[in-house]
């Protein structure tokens, strides 16, 4: 059986009461765009969000907005215990909730980064941005 959803549900109601609508998250999927020559990272460390094959329904607004990215392979979805993995030359990465900890780490393997606060489309949270080439 196929479930049709009432427009009114999907766009007006629910992105007010359902946290995978946070305008954090679509914030940091915009933002994200922004950089189409970096690898991109989403930690994902929201503590909200339905478990759906290992990851939190919190994803899905970034995943729509980025489909591209991730048909391509220029977006990955990574656990905080799976940072150690980023080695990519030019990345950009975005944590879906604040957390310091986590920022240390980043700042503490990658030094050279710039990280900055964003307030980006009606959404606030912290970009780590490393630009080893110099890329535009």
């Amino acid at each position: 059986t196929t479930l049709l959803v009432d427009p009114y549900n999907y766009f007006v109601k629910w992105p007010k009461t359902n946290p995978d609508f946070s305008q954090n998250y679509l914030a940091q999927a915009y933002f994200l765009k922004q950089f189409p020559r970096y690898q991109k990272f989403i930690i994902v460390n929201a503590s909200t969000g339905v478990k759906t094959q290992g990851f939190p329904t919190t994803i899905m607004a970034s995943k729509y907005i980025l489909w591209q990215e991730l048909k391509n392979n220029a977006l990955t979805y990574i656990f905080p215990e799976e940072i150690s993995t980023i080695k990519e030359e030019n990345f950009v990465a975005v944590l879906m909730e604040e957390n310091q900890s986590l920022l240390e780490e980043l700042k503490n393997r990658f030094p050279e980064a710039k990280v900055t606060k964003q307030d980006f489309g009606g959404g606030e949270f912290t970009a780590f941005v490393f630009n080893k080439n110099n890329l535009e």
